[in-house]
């Protein structure tokens, strides 16, 4: 485990973090190594941009115990992704319908995809919907 640690090779962390596994060895050493490898799946999980990876990754991430600091970008990146699926997905108002969150008709707005339906007056506008985890209306994740 300290060589795979040294390393910093994702690969090499991940065979020696199961191979811990597989003998039932525990201790700081294992811990910190998940951990190291977690951070590594965060770097590669925000570069791929892809948003059921990174919300897998911050998923591991809390169950290791980083930082809310260590998964802000990671979160803040797979918000931004959900908010410009919503709004590519969903029927977007023209600007001046108003966001039922901040009350602002100076941004567009979409419905979500959970609460949303034809003629929804429930809606949200970018900046809301950005730093959104969950719907406000039925608090369904996102």
């Amino acid at each position: 485990i300290r060589e795979a640690v040294r390393s910093g090779d994702a690969a090499a962390l991940q065979e020696a973090v199961k191979e811990a596994d597989a003998i039932g060895l525990q201790g700081s050493e294992v811990r910190d190594a998940r951990i190291r490898l977690v951070r590594l799946w965060l770097q590669e999980a925000i570069l791929s941009r892809d948003h059921a990876v990174l919300q897998e990754t911050i998923e591991q991430g809390l169950a290791v115990g980083l930082a809310g600091h260590e998964l802000a970008a990671a979160m803040r990146l797979r918000m931004q992704l959900f908010a410009a699926a919503t709004m590519a997905s969903n029927p977007v108002a023209e600007v001046g319908e108003e966001c039922s969150v901040c009350f602002t008709s100076d941004e567009p707005t979409c419905t979500t995809s959970c609460c949303g339906r034809l003629g929804s007056t429930m809606r949200l506008c970018t900046q809301c919907l950005v730093q959104m985890t969950q719907c406000p209306f039925c608090r369904a994740s996102f």
